[in-house]
């Protein structure tokens, strides 16, 4: 079970010490079976859906075998709210299974459902008929860091490594959850919007419940505004965004399915990632060797982030006065 005090420390450093990090969150599912009197949540996850609606995923107990997982549609003052038309769809990120569809009742104010959670990585999508919908990342049971990597995941994952230090510009949204019931019971949840220029050039939005942080760095010079107050300069060590080196490092580097992002089919790679004591899930395109999609599970941190725009026209600029 993840660790409380690990979530702040997480939202706090992740933005400038793993500037392109992603979420994830592991979770098995399997035949939908019985679960009898099913105990207090092991995960509860939250993400937005849109602008005004979040979806808060719990799982009990979140290991493997028979598990409850319960989806609920809330507002932005965490209420929530009637999700006509929720549901769910499963799939393994280990291997090509088609997805598993499972809808709730109509007039629900939550999705229950019951299925065996295997070990390994999973899928969980949640989302309205015709409507938005977020994916949730999981891993369920114990994985081997020191399992022998798989050659064509260890190319992929370089070659992944190689394109993001060639990249003259990127942005990103990443989503940050703990997993836990706090410091709200809809759990904890961060969102990061970051563009980035080469080769020292980042702006940052990070917003929480009922706050939110700007950042910008240019070089060796950074300002930060809690909201909207002034801004507060100050000389800073550069932020090597695009270097991606450190990853050289992983183990137990290995393939997973095959999927679409955007419009370019893409490989997930698998892998440990010592420094961070996290597990991560590249989505890498096929053609292009791009890192599209990334997931990271840690104690306390389940990070989920998409990368888009890449070498797209941008200028970030240190505010007036800074």
């Amino acid at each position: 079970m993840p660790k409380t005090g690990g979530f702040w420390r997480w939202a706090l450093l992740v933005p400038w010490l793993f500037l392109a990090t992603g979420a994830v969150i592991l979770l098995q599912f399997g035949r939908p079976t019985p679960v009898t009197n099913p105990g207090p949540p092991e995960l509860v996850l939250r993400y937005r859906l849109d602008p005004d609606r979040f979806i808060r995923l719990e799982v009990s107990p979140g290991t493997p075998g028979p598990n409850t997982f319960r989806a609920t549609l809330l507002n932005r003052d965490l209420q929530p709210l009637a999700a006509d038309g929720l549901n769910l769809r499963l799939w393994r990120l280990d291997r090509d299974d088609p997805a598993a569809e499972l809808r709730p009742d109509s007039g629900q104010l939550r999705f229950e459902a019951r299925s065996d959670l295997e070990p390994g990585w999973w899928a969980v999508e949640a989302g309205l008929a015709g409507g938005p919908s977020q994916t949730f990342y999981l891993q369920v049971g114990p994985a081997d860091p020191t399992a022998t990597p798989d050659p064509t995941a260890v190319a992929r994952l370089n070659r992944a490594i190689e394109t993001f230090g060639q990249l003259t510009a990127v942005r990103w949204e990443e989503q940050l959850t703990s997993g836990l019931p706090y410091p709200t019971a809809a759990g904890g949840w961060v969102l990061t919007e970051g563009e980035a220029r080469a080769p020292d050039r980042i702006h940052l939005k990070i917003t929480l419940d009922g706050s939110a942080r700007e950042t910008y760095q240019v070089g060796g010079r950074r300002c930060d505004r809690d909201d909207n107050g002034p801004w507060q300069c100050a000389d800073a060590p550069p932020v090597r965004f695009f270097d991606r080196a450190a990853f050289r490092a992983a183990v137990g580097v290995s393939l997973g399915r095959r999927e679409t992002v955007g419009a370019e089919p893409a490989r997930v790679i698998f892998f440990y990632f010592p420094p961070a004591e996290a597990w991560y899930a590249w989505w890498v395109g096929e053609e292009s060797g791009l890192l599209l999609r990334e997931v990271m599970v840690a104690p306390g941190h389940i990070m989920a982030s998409r990368y888009f725009d890449q070498d797209a026209p941008l200028s970030i600029e240190l505010p007036a006065g800074g």
